[in-house]
C-alpha cells in the first residue's frame, strides 16, 4: 500500500485540460493518425507509454499526457489498445465506452500514456456509477485529478477493473427479453406472494399478456430447456461469454432445444402461466460465476 501512495504521490499530469470537447482537443494535442510503427508521431506516443510502464513498476516519477486517434473502419477496442498498449478499461472510462464491443468507428479518442482507471467525479451512466462506488475508499485529497472535455476524473494509476466491474463491461450489450415490459418485483429480499414469507427472489419479474413473444438476452448456446419443474414451471438456461447464463421461467412455450446457438433478440418462447405463479409474466434471472445478479445492472431499458 505504501507503494502505491508513492507511485501517485509522484505521477505527473502534463497538457490534460481540454478547452471544449473532443473537437477543440483534436486541436490541442498531437493526433495520432494511423497506429503504425511506421508513424513517427506513433512512436513518439509508444515510447511514452513504455517508459511509463517501467517508470511505474520501478516506483519512479510517471508523467501522464494526452494524444487523440480518430478510429478507423476495421478499429474495435481491443484492437487500438492492443496497438496502443493501453488496457481496455483505461481508454473505456477516460472516453465513456460502456460496452466492449461498442462500434468505434470514426469516434476521436482520448489516448492517455499511462494505464489507470479514469473515476468520473459526477458519473452520468451505469459504469461510471458502478467504478464510482467501488473505488471510493482508494480516492483521497491526494488522489491526482484531471479534466477531459468539461468532465473532471480522478486518475488511479496502474489500477484495473476487478472481476465484476469487467463481467459488467463485457456483457453490457445485454437487451430486454420482452418487446416492453415493467418491473413488477424487483431483485433480492422480499415477501414471497406464494408463501407470504421474507425470502430472495433471485431475479426480476416481468408483467406481460400470456403468449408475449420471450427473446434471448444476448449470444449464446441453450444449455436447459425444462417443462415440469415445480417453481419455474417450464423454463430456459441460456450460457453466454465470460461465465454468463440468463434464465427464462414461467413460460407457455418453448420454442428452442438444448443445445441450440441463439442471437441476441432471437425468440426463445413465450409467457405463461407454469410453475409457481400468480400470473403472467416473465420471471428473468442473471448468473455471474454461478452467482445470481440483478438483471437491472444490465439492462439499459430499465435504467431511468
Amino acid at each position: 500500500m505504501q507503494k502505491k501512495q508513492l507511485k501517485l504521490r509522484l505521477l505527473t499530469i502534463t497538457a490534460v485540460t481540454f478547452l471544449a470537447g473532443l473537437q477543440t482537443a483534436a486541436q490541442q494535442y498531437i493526433s495520432i493518425p494511423e497506429l503504425s510503427s511506421r508513424n513517427l508521431i506513433f512512436k513518439q506516443y509508444q515510447e511514452q507509454i513504455e517508459d511509463n510502464n517501467t517508470a511505474f513498476f520501478n516506483d519512479r516519477e510517471s508523467e501522464l499526457s494526452f494524444y487523440t486517434y480518430t478510429c478507423k473502419k476495421k478499429d474495435t477496442l481491443f484492437t487500438v489498445s492492443s496497438r496502443c498498449m493501453l488496457r481496455q478499461e483505461t481508454l473505456a472510462t477516460v472516453n465513456g465506452i460502456l460496452d466492449a464491443k461498442q462500434n468505434i468507428e470514426g469516434m476521436t479518442l482520448i489516448l492517455p500514456t499511462i494505464n489507470g482507471i479514469f473515476i468520473n467525479q459526477n458519473p452520468s451512466n451505469t459504469l461510471e456509477i458502478l467504478l464510482r462506488g467501488e473505488y471510493s475508499s482508494k480516492l483521497t485529497d491526494r488522489t491526482p485529478v484531471c479534466t477531459v472535455g468539461r468532465k473532471k476524473y480522478w486518475f488511479l494509476e496502474g489500477e484495473k477493473f476487478s472481476p465484476s466491474t469487467r463481467a459488467f463491461f463485457l456483457i453490457s450489450g445485454m437487451r430486454l427479453p420482452l418487446s416492453s415490459a415493467t418491473v413488477t418485483s424487483s431483485y433480492g429480499m422480499r415477501i414471497s406472494p406464494i408463501s407470504g414469507k421474507w425470502k430472495k427472489h433471485e431475479g426480476i419479474d416481468l408483467a406481460a399478456p400470456a403468449g408475449s413473444d420471450v427473446y434471448s438476452c444476448k449470444n449464446g448456446t441453450v444449455t436447459k430447456t425444462i417443462s415440469e419443474d415445480p417453481v419455474y414451471g417450464s423454463y430456459i438456461v441460456i450460457s453466454h461469454d465470460y461465465s454468463f447464463e440468463s434464465l427464462y421461467a414461467h413460460l407457455g412455450k418453448i420454442t428452442v432445444t438444448e443445445g441450440q446457438s441463439v442471437s441476441g433478440g432471437e425468440k426463445i418462447g413465450e409467457v405463461g402461466l407454469s410453475g409457481l405463479t400468480t400470473g403472467p409474466h416473465l420471471h428473468f434471472e442473471v448468473h455471474n460465476g454461478g452467482k445470481s445478479r440483478d438483471p437491472s445492472d444490465y439492462l439499459h431499458e430499465l435504467k431511468k
